[in-house]
């Protein structure tokens, strides 16, 4: 008896799928980016930034309605990941849970892959809103048409504000 890993075609249908999407947007992606995406849409992928944010202030390394963003342009192929942090938090379900901050993690721009690949930066912000798609959609209403047009945005200082 063989026992597959139930995930051994994910990866070859989402480098599809955003190598179509790049296409679509007149760009040519390496396989290998599509790959980087995947790796750094795994919340494993931001659970030392967890530690790092939490650990001084007793925060448990948890994000809460975690929310995920691919940004990407001419200039800028990136993951944003979103998530409540801190204490106390409300809600007795976890799609409900949520938390006094949210915590924003970006990945390195993967165009090119120049830059240290495996560096996140985050930031930590006071919220009141309770669904993480509120803060999401007021990020991508105030703030995605700067970072995919300017390829010299501040990602971590303009989703820090």
């Amino acid at each position: 008896m063989c026992i597959r890993d139930s995930h051994e075609g994910a990866v070859p249908e989402f480098t599809r799928i955003v190598n179509q999407l790049s296409h679509s947007l007149g760009m040519a992606l390496a396989d290998a980016e599509a790959q980087a995406i995947l790796r750094f849409l795994s919340v494993s992928a931001a659970f030392d930034v967890a530690m790092e944010a939490g650990s001084p202030k007793g925060w448990p390394p948890a994000f809460h309605q975690p929310k995920h963003v691919i940004l990407i342009s001419e200039h800028r192929l990136q993951v944003l990941l979103y998530g409540f942090i801190g204490l106390p938090l409300k809600g007795d379900r976890p799609t409900d849970k949520s938390a006094p901050f949210c915590i924003k993690v970006q990945s390195p721009n993967l165009l090119g892959a120049k830059q240290d690949t495996e560096r996140l930066e985050y930031c930590v912000v006071g919220t009141n809103k309770t669904r993480m798609r509120d803060v999401v959609g007021r990020d991508f209403e105030t703030r995605y048409r700067k970072i995919l047009e300017d390829p010299d945005a501040d990602v971590i200082s303009l989703l820090s504000t």
